[in-house]
């Protein structure tokens, strides 16, 4: 049979079948339009869906389904499942479905999940992962701490023998889905460039992604002249503006929550923090197999200073930061490698077992 996997992210789903090279990915979105007697209506309730919603910019109301991980709008959630699993031509009855899921979710959450995949998809078979668990697959280990930079949230899992251990599990929910691109929004403001619609602050996001960057030392970066790290960009109008400091002041967030008037750890120390919760003789190995995961932890600069920072907090470990390629995808990745696994077809959950025992099912059969 073949398996489908889902990474469901609070920004980004991406699916695919295990055995592709990379995953479809989607906005995690809908939006109705503002207008919407002037439009022809699009799918059920005249929303827009993923892609589709996306390209939409200000002129819909967007609707996120998910936030820090959890589904806050189930009927919204599926209708974005389908608008994914219609991008596949396969019959769901004699295909199984990988679905990943964030540390603390509830258990009705997960007991849900498993209803539509199997009442309203129709999946033959249905196995649930944690996220973390997945990407520490993705990077080749079974053991190591794993931190999930997602668009929510970002989370640091110490993971043990393919466990996680849930009471040293910690996160940084201030590390929200805009936080990176209001900071540059205000940086740009105090140079008088105004991004202030949907639209505007989708070209910041774009900005941030193409040229932000995490400074080494950011005190030194600072000194640099403005000119050493100007870049010209144009705006779609054909404005040009020079982007500068605004690269690395806006992504310091996330090492030095403290400057921004947060009272919180950065991501070096929550690290530090969940292998300082688990037990001694498992944080040599941990300190040892740190894994970055999720698109927050893409800037260019990440693992480097992430490395400095640890290496500050514990003199005596040896310090060693993963950060692959593509690791934006190491979760979906992780998740074609479990699927992978001589044992995964019996591990899954099919339909005649949902059927005779209900979706309490899933707690028994998916750690």
């Amino acid at each position: 049979m073949q398996t489908l996997i889902v990474d469901n992210g609070s920004f980004k789903i991406k699916l695919g079948y295990s055995n592709s090279e990379l995953p479809l990915d989607f906005p995690t979105l809908l939006g109705k339009p503002k207008q919407i007697y002037n439009w022809q209506g699009y799918g059920d309730k005249g929303d827009y869906v993923g892609e589709d919603a996306a390209n939409k910019g200000g002129i819909i109301q967007a609707r996120y389904p998910m936030e820090y991980g959890i589904i806050t709008d189930w009927d919204d959630m599926t209708r974005i499942w389908n608008y994914g699993f219609n991008k596949f031509n396969g019959s769901r009855e004699d295909e199984l479905i990988l679905m990943s899921e964030n540390c603390g979710v509830p258990k009705s959450h997960r007991e849900k999940m498993t209803q539509i995949m199997f009442e309203d998809f129709n999946f033959g078979g249905m196995y649930v992962a944690l996220q973390g668990v997945l990407a520490l697959y993705g990077s080749g280990n079974t053991t190591g701490v794993v931190l999930d930079g997602g668009e929510s949230c970002t989370r640091a899992i110490p993971i043990y023998e393919g466990h996680a251990l849930h009471n040293s599990v910690l996160e940084l929910k201030f590390v929200s889905r805009d936080v990176i691109v209001d900071n540059m929004v205000e940086l740009f403001k105090s140079r008088n460039y105004e991004f202030r619609t949907t639209s505007e602050k989708r070209i910041v996001r774009e900005i941030k992604e193409l040229f932000g960057y995490v400074a080494l030392n950011y005190e030194e970066e600072l000194k640099l002249s403005e000119e050493s790290i100007l870049i010209d960009y144009e705006l779609p109008d054909g404005t040009i503006i020079n982007i500068g400091k605004e690269r690395f002041k806006s992504t310091e967030v996330l090492f030095s929550p403290n400057i921004f008037g947060m009272e919180e750890a950065g991501v070096a120390e929550i690290v530090f923090n969940s292998i300082g919760k688990s037990d001694l003789d498992m944080r040599r190995e941990f300190f040892s197999n740190i894994v970055l995961a999720g698109g927050t932890t893409m800037f260019r600069g990440f693992a480097e200073r992430m490395h400095k920072e640890l290496s500050e907090l514990a003199p005596t470990m040896k310090i060693h930061v993963k950060d692959l390629p593509n690791r934006n995808y190491l979760t979906w990745k992780g998740g074609c490698i479990f699927a992978s696994l001589s044992n995964f077809n019996n591990m899954c959950i099919k339909r005649e077992e949902y059927e005779e025992s209900g979706p309490t099912i899933v707690h028994r059969r998916c750690c």
